[in-house]
């Protein structure tokens, strides 16, 4: 029994092999389908190996001989028909796709690139066709089909940090390409952005814009580059423009190109296809064309339908980058409240902008509602990450250790390829006084996010901390280069004054001041730095009053203006200033300068006050305990060193630059990193 199962087992394997069909080019269609669903779902590993092996089959000399129904068929010539280049080039975009979901970017690019030249070849194949009807429509959908393979490849640049090879991809589509296609226009303004061309950038997204007015990325960076509010908003109500041809071409299938789509679903046979070519061509069009009018007819209700809240949404934004931030947080407000319920993005961008504005108690409270009243446990929308490190620097400066090590958990376990993960682990490491270990995150933190700035803010701030002024200025000047902010530029001028070198700060505060003109934080900046100089002090002095007038809640304005009555003496004026600014602020950190000046004043039951609501507001504040330490040491006749009367202008200038070192050491989300 044993020999007869032995022969008849080959016998038996030749005859299955034997009878497998041959894969037909309608087979491969079906194979690449798999492929695509396989991408869809997100099964990479799948879609790779089995799109490996169909790259195996699509090649056109493969298919002509191998893998028509007939193997005296005419396609088995040498010269190969549009429809096999084509097919192989779709096999190489989805294998490339695959790719791309198994972050192989490199990999990826080659393919990508293979499929362009294989698109081309099938581009030049159907205009040399003599069926003149049926090259026309292949070329026009071949052409949508190079445009949607450059766009990959400029993604894969960018990804590779390599903007210029991404320019260059993008700037090789054909004019009318490039300009009707919405993903060319934002990938080129992201590009442009990138290279620091930011009148080319704004163009491109106004093209977006003038294609598809719903792109809310594209409005959200054309506030952010300074557009003008009538020129956006004349794109927006603009009627009749050309959008879903571009739009549909792009957005219907993804992972695949329309020629594919349509070769898969309208062949079965090479005879069929060509003795119905030209009435499936014709019927295409038509249909088409119609779904194009619809498309249209629909794109201009909605458009109708949505300008209120359009407008709001640009206004919003324009108003937070122009540094209205009233007027933003108002905005923020309505559109989250009348049109889009509990809106994520918009209850985001209200606790940016209420961050901006000093009311750090609001914008913990509208945090909270992202993620939840209790902290990261149960908010009701666990998986957000945009803008948590900003609510990391919040949590920070509140001292708030628990959270702030919940939430740097909850983002590592979301995504530890995003810098807000590293920069929520870098405070809380700080936090806890670890400050190389933060900064080693840090530094994880701007390697997976390169162009992430407040990955920079956070290094300068630490290496500050640390003593190490020309790296902070370092990382401070990089943060610049990707957005000129305040923030940068108060960064930028702390390091250069720790170094004495004033005229370098004096030139960095005033280029801040001449980008914002009327910002009250710029204005600070200049006085503080006047403030260093022996002939300055009465300017610095009429700067931070010509802020406080601008906006009454410019904390580094009332800490500067602080030191400086305390230098001249002026406690009564100081503690006036202090105590009509905290009626409006929610800092530990004002209560904490406070009670150093009733110390000044020698009124210590007002000054142990301070301290003790400066510790209930943030426990982990050091300066406060570190000044209640000193003031209970005096109470008790053990000297102290800090406090009393006897310390005249020369304490109190030690008092100035001490207090300034601590808080930005301590407050480490204060106005220098945001």
């Amino acid at each position: 029994m044993a020999s007869l199962l032995q022969e008849s087992a080959p016998s038996s394997r030749v005859k299955t092999i034997n009878s497998t069909p041959l894969l037909r080019a309608d087979h491969l269609h079906l194979l690449q389908q798999q492929v695509h669903s396989f991408i869809q779902q997100g099964l990479f590993d799948s879609a790779e190996l089995l799109g490996g092996l169909l790259l195996c089959r699509t090649r056109p000399a493969v298919i002509s001989s191998k893998f028509t129904q007939s193997p005296s068929s005419s396609s088995s010539s040498s010269s190969s028909s549009p429809e096999q280049w084509e097919m192989h080039a779709h096999s190489l975009e989805l294998y490339a796709d695959a790719l791309i979901g198994k972050k192989e970017v490199r990999r990826a690019l080659y393919c990508y690139q293979q499929a362009d030249a294989h698109r081309k070849l099938a581009s030049t194949a159907a205009a040399s066709s003599t069926a003149a009807s049926s090259s026309s429509h292949s070329c026009s959908t071949l052409s949508s089909s190079l445009t949607t393979i450059k766009v990959k490849e400029a993604h894969c640049h960018l990804s590779l940090n390599e903007p210029s090879q991404a320019l260059r991809a993008l700037l090789s589509i054909p004019p009318p390409h490039r300009q009707n296609f919405l993903a060319v226009q934002l990938t080129l303004g992201k590009v442009y952005v990138i290279l620091g061309l930011i009148q080319d950038a704004i163009i491109a997204y106004k093209l977006a814009i003038s294609l598809n007015p719903f792109v809310l990325d594209a409005l959200v960076e054309l506030a952010g580059l300074g557009a003008g509010n009538e020129e956006v908003w004349g794109l927006i109500v603009r009627e009749g423009v050309s959008t879903s041809a571009a739009a549909g071409r792009e957005g219907g299938r993804p992972g695949s190109s329309s020629c594919s789509s349509s070769s898969a679903s309208s062949s079965s046979s090479n005879v069929r296809r060509r003795n119905n070519s030209s009435n499936s061509t014709n019927s295409s069009n038509s249909h088409d064309n119609n779904r194009n009018r619809n498309e249209q007819e629909d794109l201009q209700q909605l458009r109708a339908a949505s300008l209120p809240w359009l407008q709001l949404f640009f206004s919003a934004h324009l108003a937070r980058h122009t540094q209205h931030y009233p007027e933003a947080a108002n905005a923020f407000s309505e559109l989250e409240t009348t049109f889009f319920p509990s809106s994520t993005h918009c209850l985001l961008q209200k606790a940016r902008v209420q961050i901006e504005m000093d009311l750090l108690t609001d914008a913990h409270a509208t945090f909270g509602r992202v993620v939840g009243e209790g902290g990261v446990e149960g908010g009701r929308e666990k998986g957000v990450m945009e803008h948590m490190d900003y609510y990391a620097v919040l949590l920070r400066q509140k001292g708030a250790g628990g959270t702030l090590a919940g939430l740097a958990h909850r983002l590592m376990g979301l995504n530890m390829e995003r810098p807000e993960a590293w920069i929520a682990a870098s405070l809380h490491s700080d936090m806890k006084g670890d400050k190389e270990g933060s900064l080693r995150l840090i530094e994880r933190a701007i390697q997976v996010g390169p162009r992430h700035v407040l990955g920079y803010h956070v290094k300068g701030t630490l290496l500050l901390s640390l003593g190490r002024a020309e790296a902070a200025a370092s990382a401070f000047l990089q943060a610049g280069q990707l957005k000129k902010d305040i923030y940068a530029s108060k960064g930028l001028v702390d390091a250069y004054l720790s170094q004495n070198r004033f005229k370098e700060a004096l030139g960095a505060a005033k280029e801040a001041l001449a980008d914002t003109p009327k910002s009250a934080k710029a204005i600070t900046l200049v006085g503080r730095v006047l403030a260093h100089l022996p002939e300055g002090r009465e300017k610095a002095k009429r700067a931070f009053q010509r802020a406080l007038a601008i906006d009454p809640l410019t904390v580094d304005a009332v800490l500067a203006l602080a030191d400086m009555h305390i230098a001249e003496g002026e406690l009564d004026s100081c503690i006036d200033l202090l105590k009509r600014f905290l009626q409006g602020s929610g800092h530990d950190f004002l209560h904490t300068k406070l009670g150093e000046v009733y110390c000044l004043n020698e009124n210590f039951s007002e000054a142990l006050a301070c301290y003790h609501t400066a510790i209930s507001m943030n426990p982990a504040s050091a300066p406060a305990a570190a000044g209640l330490e000193r003031l209970e040491r005096l109470l008790r006749g053990g000297g102290g060193g800090g406090g009393g009367g006897g310390q005249g202008e020369e304490g109190g200038e030690e008092g100035e630059e001490g207090e300034e070192g601590e808080l930005e050491d301590e407050d480490m989300s204060g106005e220098v990193v945001y």
